[in-house]
This record gives structure tokens, C-alpha cells and sequence, in this order.
């Protein structure tokens, strides 16, 4: 897991070939949030959700990985929590894995939480669970899909 604000992106184009336009679609600031779309950025190898959603509580928001793609989130506003723990730790699937939504939720508990403000992004590989969505009001973020196999 990586946080960090947006205009200090370019220290992790070495971690993954497909972040430099990752980061670029972020940065041009083309951000929807009205509605719920996925944009391709590049095919099914790059792509960008937005979504504006009720905020959870620590007590509803589930752990969940990810096996085929990391998920850069940026937040557009309001502020958030998340809940993070190591994938290898959770040991409570909550349901079979989502072939289709490249998705596994967890009833394990999270180890740690962390907060997250608007302008910044967090960066969950297939090795962090993290339950996302944690605060008060309405939430807008974008998550943008990075294939792990690029």
C-alpha cells in the first residue's frame, strides 16, 4: 500500500509500466464522479471507475482484494477511511472469489486504518485487503484499474 498526493506521482513510475498513465488520466483531471462509468484508459488493461457513494462504517465496510489489478484511488472529496490487512492474513472469505469483478471480500476485521483526504491516493496491490468508503456524508472517488500482468 502506497499513499501519497497527486503531484508526487512520478516517484512510482518504476513500480509498474502502466502507471505513467495511470497517473496522467488523474492528473488531466477529467473527473466525472456524477456518474458511475468505467472509462478506458488503455483497453481492459487500464481502466478508471467513478463512483460517488454513502459513506460506510468501520462496522459495515468489508475487507476485499484484488488477484488481477491494483487499484490507484484518488479521492475527489470529503474525507475517508480505510481499512487495511495484509491479503495472506485474512483467513474468513466472505463468499467465493469474483472471477468477473476481479473481487474477494473477507469478514476478517482490518488491522489498521488509515485516512485519506481529497487531492490524495492510496495504492492497494493484491497483497493489500482494504476496506474502503469509511467516513460520513457522500464520498467521490475515482479507482483506477491497473492489470497486475501488463
Amino acid at each position: 500500500m502506497i499513499m501519497d498526493t497527486l503531484s508526487s506521482w512520478p516517484k512510482y513510475l518504476a513500480i509498474h509500466p502502466g502507471f505513467t498513465q495511470a497517473f496522467r488520466y488523474l492528473e488531466a483531471g477529467n473527473l466525472d464522479t456524477g456518474s458511475e462509468t468505467r472509462q478506458a484508459i488503455n483497453g481492459d488493461l487500464i481502466f478508471a471507475s467513478f463512483m460517488r457513494r454513502t459513506a460506510k462504517t468501520r462496522e459495515t465496510a468489508r475487507l476485499e482484494a484484488h488477484r488481477r489489478h491494483i487499484d490507484i484511488q484518488f479521492l475527489v472529496s470529503e474525507s475517508e477511511q480505510f481499512g487495511w490487512r495484509p491479503t495472506a492474513d485474512c483467513v474468513k472469505p466472505d463468499g467465493d472469489f469474483n472471477e468477473e469483478r476481479d473481487v474477494q471480500f473477507f469478514k476478517d476485521a482490518a488491522t489498521s486504518w488509515h485516512a485519506i483526504q481529497p487531492g490524495h491516493f492510496v495504492i492497494f496491490f493484491p497483497e493489500d485487503a482494504h476496506a474502503p468508503m469509511v467516513g460520513s456524508g457522500e464520498i467521490a472517488k475515482v479507482v483506477v484499474k491497473v492489470a497486475v500482468a501488463f
